[in-house]
C-alpha cells in the first residue's frame, strides 16, 4: 500500500514478481499474491487489514526513463535461505547484465557482478527470515549507492559505480534476468509496498519512510502489490465509463455499505461512528486511491471491504465522489488529475509488454506529441543538418531541408526514430533518423537556382544554406493537423502545405502552393528524371505528377538536363496551385486522378485553431530550501502531461504582465500563469512545439523570441488564443551544425536591439571555433564577437552592455570560467588549431573568474539583477548558474583599469535540477530559474522552475570581495561582530592552472609552477574597517593566481552568521 497525490514521474511505472525457483527457465511463471504486510498506524489510528503482497513470479515494470538521483524503498519477507533476486535494473538484457538485489542465506547483496572493468557488490548480513524487513537503496551521483535495512545504514558504495544516471527502462521484481527471455533465481518470499523517489534521501528521511510517512513531492512510482490496475481504475471519466457505471456503483454501495452509512450521505448514519460523507473530510484521503486504501485495509473502526473485488471498490468510490460528495458537498471533494495515475501500478497481466511498446513508439516517433512539425537534423534514408519534418498523418512523413527547401524525402511507416536521441534519453549522441520505407522519387522537389532548372547550384561549402537572394526559409504556420511553410524564392514569397492522400494503397503527396505576386518567373524541379508530359499530367517511369491550377500559364516543361520542371510565370495576383506526386510500381493509379486540393494558403496565416486544449493547474511548494532571509520556492512542473512532452526545462522569459514562458530541450514552449506569492494555482498551457532546442529566450516588443539550433525564432500569437500561430525564422544561420552537442546557447538583447547568443566550438563543424554571435536588430546580418569557445552554456549582459559568457572545463579550458567578450576577442578554446595562425594563443582574454570543479563543473548563464528592495540585500549582484553543480551563485566584480577580476560566492540553497537560466520577474522582482537534468551532479528533477524569494528576515551577506596588495577585503551587508571573529575559522589556499589541449587542468603551486598541488597561504591578521562592515584578511606576499579559496566565518551584529568559502581570481593586486 502506498501514497497517491504525488507530483510527477518522468513516465510510467508498475512493478513486481517472483517465484521460489533457483534454476532459470525460458518462460515466466505467473505472478501470484498472498496476504501482505499490515501498514503502520496513521496518526495513531491502527490499520486493520493487510491486503496482498507478491509471493511468486517475475514482474517487469514500465519504463521510467533515467534518474540521476533516486531512493528505492520496499518491504520483503524471506521464507527460506534460497538464493533469489528481489529487484533488478537491467543494463543489457542479451548478456544478463544488471544491477541485482539478491537474497541468500540471510545476506543481501546489491551490485553489478558482470561489469567488465570493475565489478562491485555491497553486502548486508544478518537479515532475519520470516519477518518483514524494510530495505532502502539511496543513490546520489556524488557518493554512489547506500543500503539501509530497517532504517539503519548497512553499506555504502562509491562514486561513479552506477554512472551519471540510472536507466529505469528495464527493471523488475522477483527474479533475475539471465539473458533475453531467460529468467531464474526466483525469490522465495514476499515483496510489498514498493516506492521509487526521484532524489536521494538522508538518514532522517529514511527513518520517517520506514514509519510510513509519505514523501509525495518526490514519489515517481509505487506498487502496493494488490494486483490492481490502479492506473486505469483510479481516474474517473464519465465519457469513458458510461452512464451506467455510477449506477452500478450506487447499487454496490446500497448493498454493501448502508448497514453503517446513510443512503444519501446527508442524513445521520445508522452507525454513529461512521463517516458522514457530506460533513466530514476523509481522514485517510479523499482522493480515489486514498479511499481505495480505506476499503482495502480498513481504517479506524471500519473493517476492510474485501468482499468487493478491486473493480467494484472503485465503482463505489467514484459513485461516492461524483454523486454524493461532489454534488452535495463540493467543498469536501478532492480533485484528482489523471496525471496522478502515472505513478500507479497496473496489474501484472497488463504490463508485460509495456516496455517494448514504449521503445517501439520511440522508434516510430509517436511516443510524444511533437506538434506535427519538428526542426532537427535527420540521418538515415534521408539526410539534412537542419530539416523541418512534417507528420502528414496515417504514419506518413515528409521532410524539407531548410537551407534549400528541397525535400529530402517522404516515407511511410513512422515519423522519426528517436530511440537513441535526446528526445528519448537523458544522455544520447544519436540523431533523429528516417529508417522507414521511402516513397520513391520523393526527394526531387527542388527550386531552381536563378529561376532556371538547367542552372547548377554552386558549391557553397562550408555553408549549407543558400544565400537569401536565392531562397530563404521564413518560418511556418500550424493549421490544425496541417503545416503551412513560408519561404521566399529569388525574393518572391511562397507558401507551401503538404498533405497525404491514399489512392488505394498508393500514397500521394500533395504540394499545395500559394505564390505571391512578382515580376520574376520561377522554376521548380518536381521529378529528377526525363518526363513524358500530357497537359497537366507528367510521368517518368512509374512516377506520376498531376498539376492542379486555374492559371494556364503555370505549366510543366521538360528541362534540357532531363528533369520535370514546373514553370511559375510573373504575376500581379497570387497564384494558387497544387502538385500531386506519387510512385506506383503497379501502375494502378495511372488512369486515375487525385482529389482536388488547391487552396488559398494566404488565409491560413492569421492564426489557426487551437491544438492543445488541455492545461495543467498545479500547486507549487514554498521554501524547499532556505538560507537566512532567502527561500527557494518550486513552481511545480507538469512532468506528466496530456501530450507526454518531456519537460526538461531549458530556458525561461517573462512577459510584461508576469506570465512566464518556459522552453524545454526537446522543443516545447509553455506559458505559465497564476504565479503569485503562494504559488497555489499555477497553470501551464502549451504554446509551441517542434523547436530545435530552445536554450535561451527573451520577450522583445511583446513577442517571445528564442534561440534555437540554426536560427532565432519569433513566436507570434496572432489570434491571442495562447498558442503560437507563426514560427518566424527571424534570423537563419548559414552553417547550421547537426552535431548532437553543437548547441546554440542563451539569448541576450543589446541596447540597440541587437541579439547575442553563444555557439559551441568544441563539438562542432562550424568554420568558427565557437563564439558569441551578434545579430542585427532587423535579423538581416550577423558577426562573431568573441571566438575560441568550447561549450558556452550561457551568456549575460553587464549594465554597460558588454556581454559575458560561461565556458566549461575541457579541452583548452583549464577550469570553468566567466569572461567578458568583445570585438576580435579570442578565448583560447574550440577548434582554433584548425585555422592556421588566425588565432594567437598569446592573446587569450583573461576571464573575470575561474571556477574550480568543486564550485562549478559546468557553467550556465549570467543575470545582472538591478537594485530592488523586493529581492533584498542580494539585489544589485551579477548572478551565475551552474548546470554541473545544480547551484546558483553571484560574481563580485573588481574593475582595475581596463581589467576586470572577481570573486564568486555560492548560495547554500538546494536547486532541483542542473541550473541553466535565470530571469527576473517584472511583477514581483524575484529571480526565477530553469533547470534540467542530464549528467550533472546533485540534480533530482528532470525539469524544474524555482524562485529565489526574499523573506525579509535578518541576515548577513557578502556584498563585495576584492584582492589587494597583501590582503583580501570582504565587505558585508551588516556590521561584523569583532569579538566573534575566530582565526581558526579562516583558511586560504591558492593555485594556478595550465592551458593545454588536455581536458581541464590539474592545479599547480604558485611557488613551484611545475609542481602539482595547492599553496597554503598564511593569514597574518584579521581586522575590521571603521564602520565594521569590511573585513581585511592580511596575507603577506599575496600573489596573482587563477584561484584563491578563502574559507571564512563571521557573525553580524544582528546575530546572523555567514560562512565561506569565496573563490577569487586575481590578475592584479593594486594597493587600494
Amino acid at each position: 500500500m502506498k501514497h497517491l497525490s504525488c507530483p510527477r514521474p518522468p513516465y510510467l511505472f508498475c512493478l513486481l514478481a517472483q517465484l521460489a525457483l533457483t534454476s532459470f527457465v525460458q518462460s515466466k511463471p505467473a505472478v501470484e499474491f498472498q496476504v501482505g504486510r499490515t501498514p503502520p498506524a496513521k496518526n495513531n489510528i491502527p490499520i486493520l487489514g493487510s491486503g496482498l503482497a507478491m509471493s511468486q513470479g517475475y514482474y517487469r515494470g514500465s519504463p521510467l526513463g533515467e534518474l540521476s538521483g533516486w531512493t528505492l524503498s520496499l518491504w520483503f519477507e524471506a521464507k527460506s535461505d534460497k538464493k533469489g533476486d528481489l529487484f533488478g535494473i537491467v543494463r543489457n538484457e542479451n548478456n544478463g547484465e544488471a544491477y541485482r538485489l539478491t537474497y541468500e542465506n540471510g545476506t543481501l547483496s546489491f551490485g553489478d557482478p558482470k561489469q567488465k572493468n570493475r565489478p562491485w557488490k555491497l553486502l548486508v548480513k544478518g537479515v532475519e527470515k520470516e519477518k518483514w524487513n524494510h530495505l532502502v537503496i539511496s543513490y546520489a551521483q556524488a557518493t554512489g549507492p547506500a543500503i539501509y535495512l530497517n532504517a539503519k545504514k548497512m553499506a555504502q558504495g562509491g562514486r561513479g559505480q552506477m554512472g551519471y544516471a540510472t536507466k529505469f527502462d528495464h527493471y523488475h521484481f522477483g527474479a533475475a534476468v539471465h539473458g533475453k527471455g531467460k529468467y531464474g533465481d526466483y525469490f522465495d518470499g514476499k515483496i510489498d509496498d514498493f516506492e521509487l523517489h526521484n532524489r536521494p534521501f538522508d538518514v532522517e528521511e529514511i527513518k520517517r519512510l520506514s514509519l510510513g510517512e509519505s514523501f509525495n513531492g518526490s514519489l515517481v512510482a509505487f506498487n502496493d502489490f494488490e494486483n490492481v490496475n490502479h492506473r486505469e481504475l483510479a481516474f474517473f471519466d464519465l465519457k469513458a465509463r458510461g452512464k451506467g457505471y455510477l449506477e452500478e456503483g450506487k447499487t454496490l454501495y446500497l448493498q454493501n455499505c448502508t448497514a453503517c452509512h446513510s443512503k444519501d450521505g446527508i442524513t445521520p448514519p445508522i452507525n454513529p461512528l461512521s463517516r458522514m460523507f457530506t460533513k466530514h473530510r476523509m481522514e485517510n484521503g479523499g482522493d480515489p486511491y486514498g479511499m481505495f486504501r480505506t476499503l482495502t485495509y480498513g481504517f479506524r473502526n471500519m473493517m476492510p471491504s474485501v468482499q468487493l473485488n478491486p473493480t467494484d471498490r472503485y465503482k463505489v468510490i467514484h459513485y461516492l465522489r461524483e454523486k454524493i460528495i461532489k454534488e452535495k458537498s463540493p467543498e469536501l471533494y478532492v480533485k484528482f488529475d489523471q496525471s496522478a495515475t502515472y505513478k500507479m501500478p497496473k496489474s501484472p497481466d497488463t504490463t508485460g509488454n509495456e516496455a517494448e511498446r514504449i521503445e517501439e513508439l520511440a522508434r516510430l516517433g509517436y511516443l510524444r506529441d511533437y506538434g506535427k512539425a519538428l526542426i532537427s537534423p535527420v540521418i538515415g534514408n534521408a539526410k539534412s543538418n537542419n530539416a523541418l519534418t512534417i507528420d502528414l498523418g496515417n504514419r506518413a512523413t515528409i521532410s524539407y531541408d531548410l537551407g534549400t527547401m528541397r525535400t529530402i524525402g517522404a516515407w511511410t511507416g513512422g515519423y522519426l526514430d528517436f530511440s537513441g536521441t535526446l528526445h528519448h534519453r537523458l544522455r544520447a549522441a544519436g540523431l533523429p533518423a528516417a529508417r522507414f520505407e521511402m516513397i520513391v522519387r520523393s526527394d526531387g522537389w527542388q527550386w531552381a537556382w536563378n529561376g532556371k532548372a538547367e542552372n547548377q547550384p554552386p558549391d557553397l561549402f562550408p555553408k549549407t544554406v543558400w544565400p537569401e537572394n536565392q531562397l530563404r526559409y521564413n518560418g511556418h504556420y500550424p493549421w490544425g493537423d496541417e503545416t503551412v511553410i513560408s519561404y521566399s524564392v529569388q525574393g518572391r514569397p511562397v507558401l507551401e502545405s503538404p498533405t497525404l492522400e491514399r489512392m488505394g494503397n498508393v500514397p500521394v503527396i500533395h504540394h499545395r502552393l500559394s505564390i505571391r505576386p512578382g515580376s520574376n518567373s520561377l522554376e521548380l524541379i518536381v521529378l529528377d528524371d526525363l518526363p513524358e508530359i500530357r497537359g497537366k499530367t507528367a510521368t517518368t517511369g512509374h512516377s506520376i505528377a498531376w498539376l492542379q491550377t486555374k492559371d494556364e500559364r503555370v505549366r510543366f516543361r521538360s528541362s534540357e538536363n532531363g528533369k520535370l520542371v514546373l514553370q511559375i510565370p510573373p504575376s500581379e495576383q497570387p497564384l494558387h496551385l497544387n502538385v500531386a506526386v506519387t510512385h506506383d510500381e503497379s501502375d494502378s493509379v495511372k488512369e486515375q486522378k487525385p482529389s482536388h486540393q488547391v487552396v488559398n494558403l494566404l488565409e491560413r496565416t492569421k492564426g489557426g485553431p487551437r491544438r492543445w486544449e488541455t492545461t495543467h493547474t498545479l500547486k507549487g511548494r514554498l521554501a524547499t530550501s532556505t538560507f537566512q532571509g532567502y527561500a527557494m520556492d518550486s513552481v511545480t512542473v507538469p512532468l506528466k502531461n496530456a501530450y507526454n512532452s518531456w519537460m526538461r526545462t531549458s530556458s525561461l522569459a517573462f512577459f510584461p504582465d508576469g506570465k512566464l514562458a518556459v522552453g524545454t530541450l526537446p522543443g516545447d514552449v509553455w506559458i505559465v500563469s497564476g504565479i503569485n506569492d503562494e504559488l497555489d494555482q499555477v497553470t501551464w498551457q502549451r504554446f509551441a512545439a517542434g523547436l530545435y532546442e530552445p536554450l535561451g529566450m527573451k520577450v522583445v516588443d511583446g513577442v517571445l523570441t528564442a534561440i534555437t539550433r540554426g536560427r532565432i525564432v519569433k513566436l507570434h500569437d496572432y489570434n491571442q488564443d495562447g498558442e503560437a500561430d507563426f514560427y518566424e525564422a527571424f534570423f537563419n544561420e548559414d552553417e547550421p551544425d547537426k552535431g548532437w552537442h553543437a548547441y546554440n546557447f542563451d539569448l541576450e538583447v543589446g541596447k540597440d536591439g541587437s541579439f547575442y547568443y553563444g555557439r559551441t566550438g568544441g563539438f562542432s563543424q562550424w568554420s568558427v571555433p565557437g563564439g558569441v554571435v551578434k545579430v542585427s536588430a532587423d535579423g538581416k546580418s550577423s558577426k562573431v564577437l568573441g571566438a575560441g569557445l568550447r561549450v558556452p552554456n550561457g551568456i549575460g549582459k553587464l549594465p554597460d552592455g558588454r556581454i559575458t559568457l560561461g565556458d566549461n572545463q575541457g579541452t583548452y579550458v583549464p577550469a570553468s570560467k566567466i569572461s567578458i567578450t568583445g570585438e576580435n576577442a579570442f578565448h583560447g578554446a574550440g577548434s582554433w588549431t584548425k585555422h592556421g595562425d588566425k588565432y594567437d594563443p598569446e592573446k587569450i582574454i583573461e576571464p573575470i573568474v575561474y571556477m574550480p570543479q568543486d564550485l562549478d563543473s559546468s557553467s550556465g548563464g549570467q543575470l545582472w539583477v538591478k537594485k530592488d528592495k523586493r529581492l533584498g540585500p542580494l539585489s544589485g549582484q551579477y548572478f551565475h548558474t551552474s548546470y554541473g553543480k545544480a547551484a546558483t551563485m553571484y560574481v563580485m566584480m573588481d574593475k582595475i583599469g581596463d581589467l576586470v577580476q572577481g570573486a564568486v560566492y555560492r548560495l547554500p540553497l538546494k536547486m532541483e535540477s542542473g541550473t541553466m537560466r535565470a530571469a527576473t520577474s517584472p511583477v514581483d522582482g524575484l529571480i526565477y530559474y530553469s533547470g534540467l537534468t542530464g549528467w550533472q551532479a546533485g540534480a533530482t528533477q528532470e525539469g524544474s522552475i524555482q524562485r529565489l524569494r526574499f523573506t525579509g528576515e535578518e541576515g548577513i551577506y557578502l556584498k563585495q570581495a576584492k584582492a589587494r596588495e597583501n590582503r583580501l577585503e570582504l565587505t558585508f551587508t551588516e556590521t561584523v561582530e569583532p569579538e566573534k571573529l575566530d582565526p581558526s575559522s579562516f583558511a586560504a589556499s591558492a593555485w594556478n592552472y595550465r592551458w593545454s589541449k588536455g581536458y581541464g587542468s590539474p592545479t599547480f603551486m604558485l611557488s613551484e609552477p611545475d609542481t602539482r598541488g595547492t599553496e597554503e597561504l598564511t593569514i597574518q591578521d584579521l581586522s575590521l574597517s571603521q564602520d565594521g562592515k569590511t573585513l581585511l584578511v592580511a596575507i603577506p606576499g599575496l600573489q596573482p593566481c587563477h584561484n584563491l579559496k578563502l574559507d571564512f566565518a563571521v557573525t553580524g551584529a544582528n546575530g546572523s552568521g555567514l560562512k565561506g568559502p569565496v573563490y577569487f581570481t586575481i590578475h592584479k593586486l593594486p594597493q587600494s
